[in-house]
């Protein structure tokens, strides 16, 4: 019990320790010592992962190679993300499914795995394979629902949600998989009918205010955003669902975004009446703040939130991020300074790390960024998001771009289906006046971002941008009015683009003329 509270209180350490005092009571419990070893695998260091490994050999001393030890040394080589231990990882797994063909979490590991590298084709043979020996599975046949969408198979897909909501009416994931191929199809008698299922599903599954979020983001789909709102408020009048914070947060965001304080203000009061020390709560506070331009005023909630016992990273993270996008010196400062709060309360967390450096890099201060990034690549040397941080610092805050193409080249390597990669090195290549090559690098970043996405208008702009540069105009002009015709849809671009691609495409007119 003490040590899921200390997990839900994000305390990992205090869960470490006291699953070593359990042991110490008892020594011979094998379901403790498992229990120690997924938490240190869980909090992440080389020192954890030692102790874990000469956990699981003590314990494959006494009991052998058990389904348990298995699993938690796959999990363990997982936890590693090298190349060579997901390698291992594979390999143990299908050791455990060999040995017990039902045993689905394996097999969900194995998919896991699978879908890192977003290899849905052996995603969808995996799946298979643990549905032969555990049929009608409902994971398992999300899993492969989720495969076919990926590959394109929409109609296998909705099939095999179908039979999932057959026997199980409220399974949201499987209405997740419908409501994505309707909301793609753009057809509304399709999107009619997933709305439906998503009403139905939450008539079965009320407590799970994911499937009213599904309704309102299919009538958001349809055109119908006007009927959003009576969607989600509907819920909050229902038993299940008038302390539901998620619904009541989402409602305030939505407030939000038209500029309506006042209703705001109201889903504000009863979300913090329903959760006050919720740290989703509390971060909408600080965005309903920083949307009033009273960023003054989330420096002072924050001064007094740090006095607090329990202080929440995510918290901190996000006012920094607010303040970090503030047009005043002295906002960014204090940015700095919470996201060095945060990074003290758990000094190992990547994401963390990253937040720092990025806040040291609009700062003006690149030499810092650029020792952080490289203090995580000692530690991660692959790790692709540093990797393409320190490239952009190098070839873009820097301008040294022979540096920064090997380490963006690694990146690439190390997450080839990342549109953020791709994007940073087709800039660094155009800064090397490599466009033909810049080009390519922009293509694969349109073919990674979803449709419709202020990141697939982004990237488009950049094409667009680069064909103009090599001169075929015809291409420039289709990229760009791509862009523009998601934009028009969903206005994601900001004014400045909007500018540019007007200018870009009357200067293509003028030369066609």
């Amino acid at each position: 019990l003490l040590e899921s509270v200390d997990q839900h209180r994000n305390q990992p350490d205090t869960a470490v320790r006291t699953q070593n005092e359990c042991i110490k009571g008892d020594s011979k419990n094998a379901s403790i010592q498992y229990s120690l070893a997924r938490l240190l695998i869980l909090r992440n260091s080389k020192d954890d992962f030692v102790q874990t490994e000469e956990l699981l050999s003590s314990l494959e001393k006494t009991s052998g190679k058990t389904t348990d030890l298995l699993f938690t040394r796959a999990l363990l080589a997982i936890a590693q993300q090298e190349p060579d231990y997901v390698k291992k990882a594979q390999a143990i797994l299908e050791e455990l499914v060999k040995l017990e063909p039902s045993h689905v979490r394996a097999y969900l590991a194995l998919i896991q795995i699978a879908m890192v590298r977003r290899d849905a084709e052996a995603v969808k043979a995996i799946a298979i394979r643990g549905l032969e020996a555990s049929p009608n599975n409902p994971q398992l046949l999300l899993s492969q629902a989720q495969a076919e969408r990926a590959l394109k198979n929409n109609a296998a897909a909705a099939d095999l949600a179908r039979q999932i909501l057959k026997t199980r009416p409220g399974y949201t994931d499987a209405v997740g998989v419908v409501t994505s191929i309707a909301i793609g199809s753009k057809k509304p008698e399709v999107m009619a009918e997933a709305l439906e299922l998503a009403r139905q599903a939450s008539l079965a599954n009320p407590p799970d205010y994911r499937l009213p979020l599904t309704a309102a983001t299919i009538l958001r789909a349809m055109k119908k955003a006007g009927e959003v709102v009576a969607e989600l408020d509907s819920y909050t009048r229902t038993k299940a669902g008038e302390k539901s914070t998620p619904v009541l947060l989402a409602l305030a965001e939505i407030s939000r975004t038209a500029g309506q304080t006042d209703d705001w203000n109201r889903w504000m009061l009863r979300a913090n009446i329903t959760a006050p020390k919720h740290p989703a709560v509390l971060i909408e506070k600080l965005r309903g703040l920083a949307a009033q331009n009273k960023h003054d005023e989330i420096i002072t909630q924050m001064a007094a939130y740090l006095q607090d016992k329990e202080v929440n990273s995510s918290v901190l993270q996000a006012a920094a991020s607010l303040l970090l996008s503030s047009e005043s010196p002295a906002d960014r400062t204090e940015a700095v300074k919470l996201y060095e709060r945060a990074l003290a309360l758990n000094p190992k967390s990547i994401p963390a790390q990253m937040n720092l450096a990025l806040a040291a890099n609009r700062t003006g201060d690149p030499d810092r960024a650029e020792a952080i990034y490289r203090k995580i690549l000692k530690t991660q040397p692959q790790n692709a998001q540093a990797l393409n941080a320190l490239a952009w610092t190098l070839g873009i805050e820097r301008k040294d771009c022979t540096a920064a193409l090997p380490l963006i080249d690694q990146a690439v390597k190390a997450a080839p289906n990342s549109s953020h990669v791709h994007d940073t090195r087709g800039m660094i290549l155009s800064k090397l006046g490599r466009f033909a090559d810049a080009r390519k690098s922009f293509e694969k970043c349109v073919e990674l971002t979803a449709p419709d996405s202020t990141r697939r208008a982004a990237a488009l702009l950049q094409l667009g941008r680069t064909c103009n540069t090599l001169k075929d105009n015809a291409a420039a002009k289709k990229h760009l009015e791509d862009a523009k015709a998601i934009d028009a849809e969903n206005k994601v671009l900001t004014d400045k683009q909007r500018s540019e691609i007007v200018d870009i495409l009357k200067n293509l007119q003028t030369k066609s003329t």
